[in-house]
């Protein structure tokens, strides 16, 4: 009789386990997280001063491979010019020390404080990049 017991609650425990990791595969599925991708806003300003733009031809919402950087994403989807994991050009807008005009980015509404090689996208994230004169 212990045996039946023993069996009955070893199968029972079993039949739990596989449910619970079914669940968890199924929450990681509606998460969007189960292949690794996220999606990441790029979102551009660029000053009317510096070149009459509709900037809405390269606003983008992409899914990206999760743990990338920024520089690689930024390549992966723009014709970008970097240097030493700063980006100086996209789609052929450069920014231009003589006239002190500089690409800087915004993570999410706050100013960036790394590099585009140096900064891990995350799930969600908006990018807005600006190409405009520094005062």
């Amino acid at each position: 009789m212990k045996k039946i017991i023993g069996t009955s609650l070893f199968a029972i425990l079993f039949a739990g386990c596989g449910n619970n990791e079914e669940k968890n595969g199924q929450e990681d599925l509606e998460s969007g997280d189960s292949q690794g991708l996220i999606t990441v806003e790029f979102k551009f300003n660029i000053d009317d001063d510096v070149d009459k733009i509709d900037e809405d031809k390269i606003n983008k919402t992409v899914e990206l491979s999760s743990g990338k950087s920024l520089l690689a994403a930024m390549k992966e989807q723009y014709e970008v010019i970097e240097d030493e994991g700063y980006i100086t050009s996209i789609e052929g807008y450069e920014q231009s020390q003589e006239e002190n005009i500089y690409w800087l980015y915004e993570i999410n509404d706050e100013f960036a404080q790394v590099g585009a090689a140096d900064y891990t996208l995350e799930d969600g994230d908006v990018i807005s990049w600006e190409l405009e004169p520094s005062e």
